[in-house]
């Protein structure tokens, strides 16, 4: 059984890795089912983290805290602190992006302390950027900016390339909320240079909605819609629907800039559906507010 529950977690593993989310969710689960016969604590806690990232990864937010607090509930007698500080962080991600900002908080608190007493600099990396996005969403602007830009910096000094490309994504957003499209851009496109180099799919396509989307603001509608595209191949290879849902918008907002009405009707249409499937309420009721316009 030992032998089975290996393989299908490897397979699994090797799913995630590729993007494949959907795919590596059914060896994980069939992996757990193994190891909830022979109760390997440790195991089992890191088959329920596995499974939490696969419905994090596919929008399922609540499902995938479900799963991490499986894993808190093994973890917190025992003395892997690394362990503790992977789940806590995904704890924080999940929160966040329910927009549970005080529960995103206080685990990423954890998370972050956890990871200075382990000396584990990659999840301090990833500790810092998610406390940037927290800060970028209540508005503190330079605090989001001092936690990017040590994020970026620690990232650099270890080499973690994925993490540096996640950094500069970052600071694209929080220039963008402070009116500064152009330096938004340039750190937009200091992500894509690196997703490129370590081939990072799923990057790549939230590069290229962040830099179709600063086009649109700088009124360069072909070049947005270009962008935009590529994102949404991107998004749909690798089953990021979240990432999806808001290409769709986006695409339906720069139809409205052109305009055409129906193409736009329909790109928001799409969004709005599959907003209502994944629970992303921004992306509700922004749909329903500009399908709205076309009838006025």
């Amino acid at each position: 059984k030992e032998k089975q529950a290996e393989i299908s977690l490897l397979i699994g593993r090797l799913y995630l890795s590729n993007g494949a989310y959907s795919q590596a969710l059914n060896h994980l689960l069939t992996n757990l089912e193994l190891y909830q016969l022979i109760q390997p604590q440790e195991k089992l806690a890191t088959a329920y983290q596995f499974i939490g990232f696969a419905y994090e990864k596919l929008g399922s937010y609540e499902q995938a805290i479900e799963y991490q607090k499986k894993a808190l509930e093994i973890l917190l007698p025992g003395q892997n602190k690394t362990l503790l500080a992977q789940t806590y962080q995904y704890l924080a991600n999940n929160y966040w992006y329910l927009g549970d900002l005080n529960r995103a908080f206080k685990n990423q608190q954890k998370a972050l302390k956890l990871a200075q007493e382990t000396g584990n600099q990659k999840q301090e990396v990833v500790a810092y950027s998610t406390y940037g996005l927290i800060y970028l969403q209540i508005g503190e602007w330079e605090k989001a900016l001092v936690m990017e830009n040590q994020a970026l910096l620690l990232a650099k000094r270890i080499e973690a390339w994925d993490e540096m490309a996640a950094a500069y994504n970052n600071l694209g957003l929080v220039y963008r909320q402070m009116h500064q499209e152009e330096k938004a851009l340039v750190n937009f496109q200091k992500a894509l240079e690196i997703d490129e180099k370590i081939n990072s799919v799923r990057g790549k396509s939230y590069d290229y909605r962040n830099i179709g989307i600063s086009y649109l603001r700088m009124g360069q509608l072909a070049q947005a819609l270009h962008y935009q595209k590529q994102s949404l191949t991107l998004s749909r290879q690798t089953s990021n629907k979240e990432n999806e849902a808001k290409v769709l918008y986006s695409i339906g907002l720069i139809y409205l800039k052109w305009p055409e009405r129906t193409k736009a009707f329909k790109n928001l249409q799409l969004a709005l559906k599959l907003a209502q499937q994944l629970g992303l309420k921004d992306i509700q009721w922004r749909a329903w507010w500009k399908m709205g316009q076309l009838y006025q």
